[in-house]
C-alpha cells in the first residue's frame, strides 16, 4: 500500500513523482507538498492524524478540517481530517508529492517560482546537496548546475587503497552514481570545469571549462570543494613517481606505476591513508617503508595506542621509521624519484606515496570574502550556512562543531560530508535541518587488525581543558560476552576499572 496526501490540493494538481515509502503503523506514507503554488511544505516532522478512523502520520501542516486527497493503490478518495494528536514526532519522507503548475499561470509567476542552484563539487560529498534539493522541488522550480574540475562524480575516496591493492579491479566500481544518472534526475553536471571566482554581490560564479570562461548566475550557492593533500616543501617533492592520493585519477596513476614493475615504496606519513596505502602496496608484493615524523603512527590516537598500531605494522613485514623526518627526495637521470633522504639515512624508493593528511580547500571561499575559521575551514553554522546569505558549505572544506570539545574542527571524513550535504540540500531549498556536529569517530583496517576511535584522545581532552581518566583494557570475547557488554560493565562499575 502507498498512501499519499495533499492537503488543500485542487483536483488535478497532485502528481506523484516517486513512491519510496516507509511503514508508519499499518500505513506506508509519503510526504512533501505544495499548499499553494508558491510555497513548499516539508514533511519531515508531523503529528498523527485520524482520517476516517485510521491513524496516519502526514506533514506537520495538516490540520483538523483540512481536505485530504488519499490514494491507496487503485482506491482514491477525499476525506476531511478529524483529529490531530498533540505530540509531534518526526516522519521519514517516504515519497514526494508535487503541485503541478497549470499552464494558465502567467509566465512571470512561473519564473518567480524558479530557483537556480550552482555548486562546485566535492568527491565524498558527491551530489548529496543537489539530490536533496531535487527531491524538494519540481524541475520547473529548481535548476541545478554542478561544476567539478575532475572527471568523476560520487566516487569512494575510501576505496582508493583497494584500487591500488587490486582488490578493486575496475575504477568504475568505485563510482556510486554517474553524470548520466544525475542528468536523468534533472541535475546538470559539468565535469572538467573549474570555478575560479565567486562574486557574492552579483550572485555569479566564474567558471573555466574546455570551451573557455563563462559566468554562471545563482540564487543559492553550495561550496563543496573538499580538501587539498599536504605536500612537503622539500627538494625533489614534485618529481615523477611521487604520488598524492585523493582522486580516482591519483589511484589509477599509482597503480600504473606498481603494474610497471615497482619493487620498493616509501610512504611518508603514518596516518589513516598512509597506513592503508602501505598495506595495499605490501599486498602487491612491494618492499614498503613508512616514515613517520611523530614518535608513533596514527597521531589521532594516544601514544600507547599508536604503539600497538606500530607493532602491528612491523608484524606485517612493513618497515616503520617513527620519530624520523623526511629531508629530500632524490631523482635519477630520468627525473623520477629513486630514493628518500631521511634523518636516519637514505631509503630506496621506486615510488613514494604522500600520506601527510589534508587541509580544507577554502581558498575560493576566502577570496570571495567568506569567513574562514581557525582550522582553515569555511565557517558554518548548524544549518551549514556560511557568513554570506544564500551561500552554503559542506564536506571537507567546512569548519564544523565538535560536540565533546565544544570547539570548531575540520575533520575530513566522508561520513560527515554526506550528512552535511543532506542538510544543505534541504536548507538551500527552503527547508530546515541542522547538523549537530561531530564526535570524531573514525575506523580503519590493517590486514586482520581493526582500529577505531571516537570522542577525544587524552591529548585532545587536555587541550580542551577537560579532566579525564584513562585505562588500558585487554580482553578476549568468551562465550556470549561482547564488546557492548564490556562497555556496559565499564559504565555501571567505573570504580572497578578506573579506581576511586
Amino acid at each position: 500500500q502507498t498512501a499519499l496526501i495533499a492537503p488543500g490540493a485542487p483536483p488535478g494538481w497532485a502528481r506523484t513523482l516517486s513512491q519510496v515509502t516507509t511503514r508508519v503503523d499499518k500505513w506506508l506514507w509519503a510526504a512533501r507538498f505544495f499548499k499553494t503554488r508558491s510555497a513548499a511544505t516539508d514533511a519531515v516532522a508531523g503529528g498523527r492524524v485520524h482520517v476516517n478512523g485510521e491513524r496516519v502520520k502526514p506533514a506537520k501542516d495538516v490540520h483538523v478540517g483540512d481536505t485530504v486527497a488519499i490514494s491507496i493503490g487503485a482506491l482514491q478518495r477525499t476525506v476531511v481530517v478529524t483529529g490531530v494528536a498533540e505530540k509531534r514526532g518526526s516522519a521519514v519522507v517516504a515519497a514526494t508529492l508535487y503541485a503541478e503548475t497549470p499552464e494558465s499561470i502567467e509566465r512571470g509567476e512561473r519564473d518567480r517560482l524558479q530557483r537556480r542552484l550552482a555548486r562546485p563539487l566535492g568527491a565524498d560529498l558527491g551530489e548529496r546537496p543537489t539530490k536533496q534539493a531535487r527531491r524538494r522541488l519540481d524541475r520547473r522550480q529548481l535548476e541545478i548546475v554542478a561544476f567539478d574540475r575532475g572527471h568523476y562524480t560520487s566516487w569512494s575516496a575510501c576505496g582508493l587503497p583497494y584500487l591500488v591493492g587490486d582488490l578493486v579491479h575496475d575504477p568504475d566500481d568505485l563510482i556510486a552514481r554517474t553524470p548520466e544518472q544525475f542528468r536523468a534526475s534533472g541535475i546538470e553536471v559539468a565535469l572538467g570545469h573549474d570555478v575560479e571566482a565567486i562574486d557574492l554581490a552579483a550572485r555569479t560564479v566564474l567558471v573555466r571549462g574546455p570551451d573557455g570562461t563563462r559566468t554562471e548566475p545563482f540564487d543559492q550557492l553550495v561550496i563543496a570543494t573538499g580538501s587539498v593533500p599536504v605536500r612537503p616543501d622539500l627538494p625533489g617533492a614534485r618529481a615523477a613517481g611521487i604520488h598524492g592520493i585523493q582522486t580516482i585519477g591519483d589511484g589509477i596513476a599509482l597503480r600504473a606505476d606498481v603494474d610497471a614493475g615497482a619493487r620498493t615504496a616509501v610512504v611518508v606519513g603514518g596516518g589513516y591513508i598512509g597506513l592503508e596505502m602501505a598495506e595495499a602496496l605490501h599486498r602487491r608484493g612491494l618492499q614498503v617503508c613508512v616514515v613517520e615524523r611523530s614518535a608513533q603512527p596514527m597521531g589521532t590516537l594516544d601514544p600507547d595506542m599508536g604503539m600497538l598500531v606500530g607493532d602491528a605494522i612491523r608484524g606485517l613485514g612493513i618497515e616503520l621509521h617513527s620519530g624520523v623526518s623526511v629531508e629530500a627526495f632524490a631523482t635519477g637521470a630520468d627525473g623520477r624519484v629513486n630514493a628518500v633522504h631521511t634523518g636516519e639515512g637514505v631509503v630506496d624508493a621506486d615510488i613514494v606515496v604522500l600520506g601527510l593528511g589534508v587541509r580544507p580547500a577554502s581558498e575560493l571561499a576566502a577570496r570571495a570574502g567568506l569567513e574562514v575559521g581557525v582550522t582553515g575551514g569555511i565557517v558554518t553554522d548548524a544549518r551549514m550556512a556560511t557568513s554570506a546569505a544564500g551561500v552554503w558549505a559542506a564536506g571537507d572544506c567546512a569548519e564544523i562543531f565538535h560536540r565533546v570539545s565544544r570547539r570548531p574542527v575540520a575533520i575530513a571524513l566522508g561520513t560527515h560530508a554526506n550528512k552535511e550535504g543532506r542538510v544543505v540540500g534541504v536548507n538551500a531549498t527552503g527547508g530546515s535541518l541542522s547538523f549537530p556536529g561531530v564526535i570524531g569517530t573514525a575506523v580503519t583496517k590493517l590486514c586482520e587488525f581493526e582500529i577505531g576511535r571516537t570522542g577525544l584522545s587524552e591529548r585532545e581532552a587536555v587541550a580542551a581543558g577537560i579532566a579525564s581518566v584513562s585505562a588500558k583494557i585487554e580482553f578476549a570475547i568468551v562465550g556470549t560476552s561482547t564488546p557492548t557488554e564490556l562497555v556496559r560493565a565499564l559504565a555501571s562499575e567505573p570504580a572497578t576499572w578506573f579506581g576511586t
